[in-house]
């Protein structure tokens, strides 16, 4: 049986609404979280989903990120070794 709910978005695409469970199910999915870091998240930093995704990142994120490789170089030296540095692909 397919779950018909699993396909359904908010009302408010920009806004979490905590008192509709079917949209705490699709935000939890959506942002892979729990319900309670949802709820934190709305309590802190309000509804607005951008304000949330922030929040839920938080500084993890940020440290994540300082981690990450450096794709842009990564591809250019790439691109180098290949010897198509700097041409275009419809070319």
């Amino acid at each position: 049986m397919i779950d018909e709910t699993s396909e359904l978005g908010p009302l408010d695409p920009g806004r979490v609404n905590m008192m509709d469970p079917l949209e705490v199910q699709y935000w939890c999915r959506e942002l892979r979280c729990s319900e309670r870091q949802l709820e934190e998240a709305v309590r802190a930093a309000g509804d607005h989903i951008a304000a949330v995704r922030e929040t839920l990142e938080g500084p993890v994120a940020e440290e994540s990120k300082a981690g990450a490789p450096d794709l842009d170089s990564a591809f250019r030296n790439r691109d180098a070794a290949r010897g198509t540095l700097g041409r275009s692909l419809r070319a």
